[in-house]
């Protein structure tokens, strides 16, 4: 006969054991459903503090409510052990979902923008996972990701006990957390680089036999680049997973959300200037300046970019050039364009940059920070004076940051003066009169 435990929870077969505890599937007999239930080893529950800590982070569990993180249903007690119950998925570990999909990085992106989102959920409530690792993200028939064991991450001297076995968490912990620390929101996401590493690498982040060693290589190793191990991982991501591995917490993104910006706005880039709408001809020398620029951006040097002429002289096939290979090295990129019937104004452009709470120029050298960023503001001749300001504010931070500011102009149309005198103060001007003799000629022949 099998087990009941707490006259209700009948125990049909072992699914797994990790260094917390084991798991098993149970039939809940007075609810007539499948459940998860886990248990503590006996090794942890003969520890008084232990025992205390596991039903008070039960509890903390048992208060989130979110899609993506596995619901906890009720505690109980056997012989003295505790034990939670919590939803049973049923679904597989993600690498493996990864690799059944044959590495489809859209998909990715979208499960990503999910556990993100719940990550921001938790960490909101204060809540901190502190194991983040494949084996608790597991993906359901539905394609959508469910994140195991919020709550229950032991202490430090707990995983070095149970040593580096493959459910071990210590290939995924953060640098502060080898050094004993409890870690915060940015653990996580360290912890979430590293999942992904293992993901896109397909071989685990850190690597070694005694787990001291793995400790280590937290504090003193650099990743490999993720390029160099696999050909086909997209630069947005590569670079994504880079800035969450960095060793300090001030220097990684400081929350989910601002990670989930990155994500969406990669996601919201892609269609932008995909196609020329006509050739670029005579305008080599314009071309190889903004070439420059976005080079500049890859090193982390911004820059601000004047492109005047009358109509009809090239601006905005010169943007939609830029654009296009801008998006070809996957930078953000946002554009904003005025017409002779709407002001180009703060509104427009605060639209396109999420946490309103922060001033504009903050939001947008956020967003640069986490991927560089190309914006492009066509006609601000139209501009209102707030975006003189918002001009002055970027000049002054600009070259610090991976950010391109392009904005085009007629010159002959030019009336407001604080604007007038911004743009004179731009460090590159790109100066647009009729195409030569040979251009034209060229383009007759097109």
């Amino acid at each position: 006969m099998k087990k009941v435990l707490d006259h209700r929870f009948q125990l049909m077969e072992l699914l797994g054991e990790g260094r917390i505890g084991r798991v098993y599937r149970a039939r809940d007999l007075l609810e007539s459903r499948d459940v998860a239930l886990k248990m503590p080893h006996d090794w942890h529950t003969r520890n008084p503090e232990f025992r205390a800590r596991f039903r008070r982070e039960l509890l903390t569990g048992m208060r989130l409510r979110h899609a993506c993180i596995v619901r906890s249903l009720e505690t109980g007690e056997h012989d003295g052990t505790p034990f939670l119950v919590s939803e049973l998925i049923e679904g597989v570990p993600i690498q493996q979902w990864f690799y059944s999909t044959n590495r489809d990085y859209e998909a990715l992106a979208e499960v990503l923008e999910q556990l993100l989102d719940a990550l921001e959920y938790a960490h909101s409530r204060r809540v901190v996972h502190q194991e983040l690792k494949p084996a608790n993200i597991l993906i359901d028939k539905d394609g959508s990701p469910k994140m195991l064991d919020f709550g229950l991450a032991g202490r430090l001297e707990d995983q070095l006990r149970i040593g580096p076995h493959p459910e071990s968490g210590l290939a995924y912990l953060s640098p502060e957390q080898a050094m004993g620390e409890r870690g915060d929101q940015r653990s996580d996401l360290y912890a979430l680089g590293a999942v992904l590493f293992h993901l896109l690498a397909e071989r685990p982040l850190m690597r070694a036999e005694e787990p001291a060693d793995f400790l280590l290589s937290h504090l003193n190793e650099s990743p490999p680049a993720l390029s160099a191990l696999r050909g086909d991982v997209p630069v947005w991501l590569e670079r994504l997973v880079a800035r969450l591995l960095l060793r300090r917490p001030d220097q990684r993104p400081q929350s989910a959300n601002e990670v989930l910006h990155w994500v969406r706005r990669r996601r919201q880039s892609d269609g932008v200037a995909q196609q020329r709408q006509a050739p670029i001809l005579g305008r080599a020398a314009e071309r190889e300046k903004l070439q420059e620029a976005l080079s500049g951006l890859e090193e982390g040097r911004g820059q601000m970019v004047r492109i005047s002429g009358p109509p009809g002289a090239g601006k905005t096939l010169l943007v939609e050039d830029l654009l296009q290979r801008a998006n070809e090295r996957d930078f953000l990129t946002v554009r904003i364009e005025s017409t002779a019937d709407s002001v180009m104004h703060l509104g427009s452009i605060a639209a396109h940059f999420e946490d309103p709470e922060l001033p504009l120029f903050e939001r947008i050298l956020e967003s640069a920070m986490a991927m560089p960023l190309v914006l492009v503001l066509e006609g601000i001749h139209r501009a209102h004076d707030s975006v003189a300001e918002l001009l002055g504010e970027l000049m002054a931070l600009v070259e610090d940051a991976p950010l391109l500011v392009v904005v085009t102009d007629r010159p002959d149309e030019l009336e407001n003066e604080t604007l007038s005198a911004q743009l004179e103060a731009f460090e590159e001007r790109i100066k647009l009169d009729g195409l030569d003799w040979e251009a034209c000629a060229q383009l007759i022949e097109e």
